[in-house]
């Protein structure tokens, strides 16, 4: 049996299919928060894993037609999470993606800009301690008017040896923000 995630973003639809629960658990882990079931529509792309008889590949689809092929899960996984952001980034109207962590302080967000690797992710982990809300560790959507829409998958937080924890907001005492807040400062910080 296959099981999807939905995830809306400006008025787009996407489905993310995979061959169990483990893998579609793996890609909640790496996603903002999927739609609820009653809130499902049509999807204006999809992707979906599927396992290759008799070996541990993992064939990918998107849309239907072949988009490669994944020697692990892990690496199958973070393949289509990079291409379903690239394709809301490429195909939301009205939203800029920044690659950037973003907080929310007193009212205001907070944009974080770095490189992979800049230490975002930490960052935005220490200011949820110290009381900001989370908006998210690794994209800033912002429309328009400079508000910053929330992309609040589970913060990835690297582990000295490799590989990442990934944890809530909720892990540091924290809350996510569920709507758009005016930008208040953009900060650049070097590590």
């Amino acid at each position: 049996m296959t099981e999807a995630l939905y995830l809306a973003v400006a008025g787009l639809t996407a489905r993310v299919a995979a061959p169990d629960a483990g893998v579609l658990a793996a890609f909640a882990e790496r996603l903002p928060p999927a739609l609820p079931a009653r809130a499902r529509r049509g999807a204006d792309a999809t992707w979906a894993l599927e396992r290759v008889s008799g070996g541990p590949l993992l064939r990918i689809r998107r849309d239907g037609r072949a988009g490669g092929r994944a020697r692990t899960c892990e690496d199958a996984v973070e393949r289509v999470v990079f291409d379903v952001s690239l394709f809301f980034a490429r195909r939301a109207r009205g939203l800029a993606f920044f690659h950037a962590g973003a907080v929310a302080w007193k009212g205001r967000a907070i944009l974080l800009p770095g490189r992979s690797f800049s230490g975002k992710s930490t960052l935005v982990a220490a200011l949820l301690r110290a009381g900001a809300r989370y908006l998210s560790d690794e994209l800033a959507l912002v429309d328009g008017a400079g508000c910053v829409h929330p992309w609040a998958r589970p913060l990835a937080l690297r582990r000295p040896r490799g590989g990442a924890d990934r944890l809530a907001p909720e892990a540091f005492g924290a809350r996510a923000v569920t709507g758009p807040l005016s930008a208040g400062a953009i900060v650049f910080v070097r590590h």
